[in-house]
C-alpha cells in the first residue's frame, strides 16, 4: 500500500467495502463498472485508489502474469470512473499507477490522466431527450409487432443467458468460456443485490431473445443481449432494447447502451435514439522486453 497525501492505493481485501459502495451510490451517474460485487465477478483482481474517509476515488482492475502486474480494463467493463464530488488530481493518479503497475491499459470515463488519449464513444439516452429513433429502427419494430412480439419484464435471466452465451462465445477476442462465466456470475450478483432487469421477447410462449439490464434509481444499463437467428431478422432486438428504453423513460431514468468500440453496435445504439459521449483509453507499457515479446508472439499465434 502507497500513500500519497491522503489517498491512498488499497488492496481488494483490505477495502471497506460498505463505505466503497456508497461512494458509487452517493455519485451521480456513475456506472455498475465500480460496485465491489460487479468488479468482484468480472475483474482479475482490482484495487482502488480511495482517500481516509472514502468520500472520492477510482478502482483500478489488473492482471498479474508471471509476476508482471499490469492495470487494464476488463471485458463487459466499458470504463472505470472518478467517484465522488472532489475532483482528482491527475498527476497524483499517474504517480501511483506508474508506481505501482509496469503499464496500464485503462478506459476512464472522462480525462484523468494527463497524457495522450484515444476517445471513444458510448451512448445514452437522458431522461429530458426527445429522442428520435432512426428510419432502420422504425422498419424492424414495425416488423416485429407484426410478428406478435410480446416482452415480459422479469429478474429471470437464464433463457436470455443462454442466447446470449449462444451469439458471443468465439466472436471477439476475449469471448471465452471463462469470461462468460465470470458474464453470468456478475448477473446472478446482480439479481442478489436486487438490480436485475430482463426484458424476454417472447413468441408462443417462447422466449426467443432479450436484453439483460442493471437498475438503480437514476439509471437503466444496457449490458448484454440476443435473439435467435430467426428472431433477429424479424426486429427481436430492436423490439427489447426499446421496450427497455421505454421503460427507462417511464421510471424517468437514463439509459445507458453500455458502450462499444465496434462501429456496427454504435451505429445500431444511435439508429435507436442514443446520443454518443466520450470516454476515454490511457495506455503506457513499461513491462520488461521479454514480456512484451511473448505478448506478441501470443498475438501472432492467435491470429494463425
Amino acid at each position: 500500500m502507497f500513500i500519497f497525501a491522503q489517498m491512498q492505493l488499497i488492496s481488494r481485501s483490505n477495502i471497506d467495502v460498505e463505505k466503497w459502495n456508497l461512494l458509487v451510490n452517493n455519485t451521480l451517474g456513475a456506472a455498475f463498472f465500480s460496485y465491489s460485487w460487479y468488479l468482484d465477478e468480472i475483474a482479475e483482481n482490482w484495487c482502488v485508489f480511495v482517500d481516509d474517509d472514502y468520500s472520492k476515488g477510482v478502482a483500478i482492475p489488473f492482471t498479474v502474469r508471471l509476476g508482471v502486474k499490469v492495470a487494464y480494463t476488463p471485458i463487459f467493463i466499458s470504463y472505470v470512473e472518478w467517484l465522488g464530488s472532489s475532483g482528482c488530481d491527475q498527476n497524483e493518479l499517474l504517480k501511483v499507477l506508474r508506481k505501482e503497475f509496469s503499464g496500464f491499459d485503462l478506459a476512464f470515463k472522462t480525462q484523468l490522466l494527463n497524457i495522450p488519449s484515444e476517445a471513444f464513444s458510448s451512448q445514452y439516452i437522458f431522461p429530458t431527450d426527445d429522442s428520435k429513433i432512426g428510419s432502420q429502427a422504425k422498419r424492424m419494430l414495425k416488423k416485429a409487432t407484426k410478428f406478435g412480439y410480446k416482452v415480459n419484464v422479469t429478474d429471470q435471466f437464464e433463457s436470455v443467458f443462454e442466447l446470449v452465451r449462444s451469439e458471443l462465445k468465439g466472436k471477439f477476442t476475449g469471448m471465452t468460456d471463462e469470461s462468460l462465466g465470470r458474464l453470468k456470475s456478475a448477473i446472478v450478483s446482480a439479481r442478489k443485490a436486487g438490480v436485475l432487469k430482463v426484458f424476454e421477447v417472447v413468441s408462443d410462449e417462447k422466449v426467443v431473445g432479450g436484453v439483460i439490464c442493471l437498475e438503480k434509481e437514476d439509471q437503466l444499463y444496457y449490458m448484454k443481449g440476443a435473439a435467435d437467428s430467426k428472431a433477429k431478422k424479424n426486429g427481436a432486438m430492436y423490439f427489447a432494447i426499446n421496450a427497455s428504453i421505454e421503460f427507462a423513460k417511464w421510471k424517468k431514468k437514463l439509459f445507458d447502451f453500455g458502450g462499444s468500440r465496434v462501429e456496427g453496435v454504435r451505429k445500431f445504439n444511435e439508429n435507436l435514439g442514443g446520443q454518443n459521449k466520450d470516454y476515454f483509453f490511457f495506455s503506457e507499457d513499461n513491462t520488461p522486453k521479454w514480456f512484451r515479446l511473448l505478448k506478441r508472439l501470443k498475438k501472432l499465434a492467435s491470429k494463425n
